[in-house]
């Protein structure tokens, strides 16, 4: 069995932490959803408030499952991580009427988390492949 590169440990507690610092920032969006001072950010937002909070929730929900699976050394939780990112960065560019520059330390930080995913050693701990890398 190989084990878990280092990279992986980081990637994979990094995501947990974002995971609940993001659900915890819905939970006070949501209790703040009235509070007049909070109603022009939402306004230029394109989606309405109750989309928003859907969003938020199910985005940080998605990135504590990948934290914890990239643990586990679950091979999807990868593909899901990126593709729900990727996805997450087109709906924000489409919705919201924010600056494309607020969006590129998340691209960076991104592109950074992808290089180490799909490094082949970590290739090879998620697939466990050992048998080919002998050959």
């Amino acid at each position: 069995m190989t084990p878990r590169p280092t990279s992986i440990t980081v990637i994979g507690w990094i995501l947990i932490v974002l995971g609940a610092i993001l659900e915890l920032d819905m939970f006070m969006l949501t209790a703040l959803r009235n509070n007049p001072i909070m109603q022009p950010v939402v306004a230029h937002n394109l989606l309405p408030m109750s989309a928003q909070f859907v969003f938020g929730f199910l985005g940080a929900t998605i990135t504590m499952i990948c934290g914890v699976a990239l643990l586990k050394r679950q091979n999807w939780a990868r593909f899901l991580y990126v593709g729900w990112s990727l996805a997450g960065a087109a709906f924000g560019i489409v919705t919201t009427t924010y600056s494309f520059f607020l969006l590129i330390p998340a691209l960076v930080l991104l592109l950074i988390i992808v290089y180490y995913l799909f490094r082949p050693i970590a290739t090879l701990y998620f697939t466990g492949n050992v048998a080919n890398n002998n050959l």
